[in-house]
């Protein structure tokens, strides 16, 4: 006789929730008194940390991974009853074991995290070499700044029917961005929460209000999941019957740093479930860490995002999937972050129609175009280039970012969409339009899949799925073809034996 299925992951988890729990139980401060070097310097993962402390007005921002994050990364928070708050519990206890024996003005904390065992901190030279000193901290890597990257694509990705039939219905979507104009009509029309934008928070300021000052989250949210508000082209989102929650990164300034991002997908973590007939299941990220460049998975590679990795992970293994963009540079071999992380669906950009003449400002390391001074004042970076082409349906923007790394490509160029102060864009463009497309098409598919077949899709199911029935598309700059996503052809694709892994 065999033993009850899934007995042996269960005991895996009460093995980790062991040691989460007794984490705060080690041993204390292991600092030298009065010496002058870093006694941690071992766990400080990103190159030149120490550098920047001399010229940075004395601080820096931080991300803090502490003992345990490891063993606790990918759990299926919903695998056990009871298990998340276990988790959350051992999480809370570590860290306030760590917080009680630091120095609040060397070590300012701006998130704990409720799943994972990570803080986010801005530190002092005295505040990081204290933190490096202590065995709870496994490890210690920079917080990067963040930056936004910015009716015609419905028809491009066949979804008309399926769209207005179960258009996300009994699902909603986690957009992490610069928060949501919630009384745009196209938004909930009306105060915080209301029908359409049901939840969220400020993570960047910490409180409770995430409505959008800039516009390009309540765009990206509008694209994916809006009303219909008969106003020009636009005719709502590409799935218009799911809700949203809003996650603010950025401050009203247009500041943000990557652990807000890690702090709003530990957010999505915690409260997945708060609406049980519309749990989250797909998170838009349509944002990306400003200068990166990744030609591969930088997962281990990267230095710098070992924190972001471990949350995308835990999502994973919780049934959220998150989409992200490719970045606009015009990259020929590589992605921005987070979108090069193997956990997170990066998704690049196709022209909707021929819109015309299309000029582009591109990276330096991109393999088209010419070096510009205008482009280089521009972006603010040396060599950077102009490039013009000619436009038309399916045809991959050279700004769009692309690799071996780029999972899937959708529409972008360009939308009328709404925007902050209950106005509309004409021309919302950019692979953050793309992901946002994408991630309306997720929700459809996640709708149809539950009301057919009873269950959604994994995380895993998902992605095969989009990618295995998309159009293929080739970029001319990269030689590479990827799936344009193809809503139709992926549900009609659904079946209760298809979902078999």
């Amino acid at each position: 006789m065999t033993g009850r299925p899934g007995i042996s992951r269960l005991r895996h988890y009460r093995r980790r929730l062991a040691l989460a729990a007794g984490l705060a139980g080690l041993a204390g401060l292991l600092l030298a008194t009065g010496a002058t070097a870093f006694s941690g310097r071992e766990k400080i993962l990103s190159p030149g940390l120490l550098d920047r402390l001399k010229t940075e007005s004395g601080r820096i921002e931080v991300i803090v991974l502490l003992r345990g994050t490891e063993e606790l990364t990918g759990l299926d928070l919903g695998a056990e009853k009871g298990l998340a708050a276990s988790v959350r519990a051992g999480v809370a206890k570590t860290q306030d074991s760590v917080m009680d024996r630091l120095d609040p003005a060397s070590v300012r904390v701006r998130h704990r995290l409720e799943n994972l065992p990570i803080l986010a901190a801005s530190v002092t030279a005295e505040g990081l070499r204290r933190l490096t000193a202590l065995e709870e901290v496994a490890a210690v890597e920079e917080d990067r700044p963040i930056a936004p990257f910015t009716l015609q694509g419905l028809r491009l990705m066949a979804s008309p029917l399926f769209r207005e039939q179960r258009g996300g219905q009994g699902l909603s979507i986690a957009v992490v961005d610069t928060g949501v104009d919630y009384s745009h009509p196209a938004l909930g029309d009306g105060g915080f929460p209301n029908d359409k934008v049901v939840g969220g928070y400020d993570l960047a300021d910490h409180d409770s209000d995430p409505r959008d000052l800039n516009g390009h989250g309540t765009s990206c949210a509008a694209l994916a999941a809006g009303e219909n508000t008969d106003s020009g082209d636009y005719v709502g989102g590409v799935a218009p019957l799911a809700k949203i929650y809003a996650l603010k990164v950025f401050t009203d300034s247009g500041q943000g740093l990557l652990s807000n991002i890690a702090a709003a997908w530990d957010w999505c973590l915690t409260h997945r479930n708060d609406r049980p007939s519309q749990p989250i299941k797909v998170i838009s990220t349509a944002l990306g860490v400003s200068g990166s460049y990744y030609e591969s998975f930088c997962d281990s590679s990267s230095q710098t995002l070992t924190s972001l990795s471990a949350l995308a992970r835990s999502c994973q293994a919780s049934g959220l999937v998150i989409f992200a963009p490719s970045g606009n540079q015009g990259y020929c071999r590589g992605l921005a972050a987070p979108a090069c992380l193997s956990q997170v669906i990066a998704v690049g950009a196709v022209y909707d129609a021929n819109v015309g003449q299309v000029r582009s400002c591109l990276s330096a390391r991109s393999c088209l175009g010419q070096s510009s001074p205008g482009c280089a004042a521009s972006l603010g970076e040396s060599g950077a280039k102009f490039y013009s082409e000619s436009s038309r349906a399916d045809q991959v923007a050279a700004f769009s970012n692309s690799g071996p790394r780029l999972d899937l490509l959708a529409p972008a160029d360009c939308a009328r969409v709404p925007t902050a102060g209950n106005s509309y864009e004409d021309c919302f463009t950019g692979t953050s339009a793309a992901c946002a497309y994408a991630v309306g098409a997720a929700a459809v598919i996640q709708a149809w899949s539950k009301a057919e077949n009873g269950q959604f899709l994994t995380v895993n199911q998902l992605k095969t799925r989009l990618v295995n029935n998309g159009d293929q598309i080739r970029d001319s700059k990269s030689g590479l073809s990827r799936p344009r996503i193809n809503i139709r052809r992926t549900i009609q694709a659904l079946s209760t034996a298809s979902l078999d892994e």
